[in-house]
């Protein structure tokens, strides 16, 4: 049993039970009375085994060098300690208790089953080309699958090896015809380690980002007005800005809606209007104007990079409701099918989505910090043959 979590609504993580003939089952939300036992086991954990391990050099306790040897130590605490320890409760140790409880001996999976569960797959219609695309690479499949919707297995940390399925059974591989990425977003690095992270540029990032989020930028539209029904957009109010300030607005969101009355068309307002915001500015940055000098360009990458960080929340939100939502019986299909099966789909490329979100970030973040120093004064030609 487990959460309602991101992680636990994972695709991938449905496929490998799957797989694994494992029920994977959730708890209602909010209660976490039904995880009871987990949650006692964790705290187990933490007053027995990590009371014991040292954090720095100034506590008494045992050190772990890396996460292998924690890990090692952390087996060593399960088998020799918490599996022979007398219940308070039961009177047995939790291991004889768990074996008393299983009539046969449990099924242990082959190497095959294993190396199945844990890889990815994903649906796609194959074009009239004969032709199927993955994560932004392009692939040949065989010409009698025109048209048809295919499943595609691979493995996350090899994008250059996919086998075709049909009605669940094998189309042989999909061919690399374009390849731009060998992993998934998600996997690590290519050397196997970690992804790296961003050295700090020592610019207090966050306050400037704040500052360019509530900077008057053209094109803004009034949050506000769009938010709450009747409202006139053209005429001010009590709280409205001066008449110089005139169309350039920014409004907390979070300050104007009533939680009270929110409703899932107050949701899907705030959706189109963050859509609508971006076409305006496509509009405007096609004009001289709408730039005109590179601190404007600055500001814009900012508020961008900010809004795309704020993308992966909003779809691990979203994720988290379809998960619920199925779970709880609420979901129906217009074709009378299972609707677990598009769920699962759209939780993919949620899950594409989001990494996609935080990769854009990033990019635009990277793009920022490039153009901190650039200004509007341009050096003279003669000036730089001279030097």
């Amino acid at each position: 049993m487990s959460d309602n979590g991101s992680a636990f609504v994972d695709a991938w993580l449905l496929r490998a039970c799957a797989v694994l003939g494992i029920k994977l089952v959730h708890s209602r939300p909010g209660r976490p009375q039904g995880r009871g036992k987990v949650e006692r086991f964790f705290g187990t954990v933490r007053e027995q085994f990590l009371v014991e391990i040292a954090g720095d050099g100034r506590q008494a306790g045992t050190r772990a060098a890396d996460l292998a040897e924690l890990n090692r130590l952390f087996d060593a605490w399960v088998q020799a300690g918490y599996h022979r320890a007398v219940h308070s409760e039961t009177g047995e140790p939790p291991l004889a208790r768990w074996a008393k409880g299983i009539s046969a001996p449990l099924p242990l999976p082959s190497p095959g089953q294993l190396r199945e569960a844990f890889l990815w797959s994903e649906r796609r219609t194959v074009k009239k080309t004969a032709t199927v695309s993955l994560h932004g690479n392009l692939y040949q499949v065989d010409a009698s699958l025109v048209r048809c919707t295919v499943e595609l297995v691979f493995d996350p940390f090899d994008l250059t090896d996919i086998q075709v399925r049909h009605k669940g059974q094998p189309a042989g591989k999909a061919v690399p015809f374009l390849i731009g990425r060998h992993r998934h977003a998600k996997t690590r690095a290519e050397d196997g380690g970690q992804r790296t992270e961003p050295e700090p540029t020592g610019i207090d990032y966050l306050r400037i980002l704040d500052a360019a989020h509530g900077a008057e930028l053209q094109a803004q539209i009034n949050y506000a007005a769009l938010i709450t029904p009747g409202q006139d957009s053209t005429s001010p109010g009590p709280d409205s800005p001066s008449q110089e300030q005139g169309n350039k607005i920014s409004v907390d969101f979070r300050q104007v809606i009533d939680l009270d009355q929110l409703t899932g068309d107050d949701t899907v307002t705030l959706a189109r209007t963050a859509a609508e915001a971006l076409r305006g500015l496509n509009w405007v940055t096609r004009h001289q104007a709408g730039l005109g000098q590179p601190g404007v360009a600055y500001d814009i990458l900012a508020a961008l990079s900010l809004a795309a960080s704020r993308m992966p929340q909003l779809l691990t939100q979203i994720t988290g409701y379809l998960g619920r939502a199925l779970a709880a019986g609420r979901l129906g299909h217009d074709l009378g099918e299972d609707p677990a099966h598009a769920i699962g789909a759209a939780v993919v490329f949620l899950g594409d989505a989001r990494g996609s979100a935080a990769a854009l970030a990033g990019d635009l973040d990277a793009a920022w910090q490039q153009l901190s120093l650039i200004n509007g004064r341009p050096v003279p030609r003669a000036s730089k043959d001279r030097s």
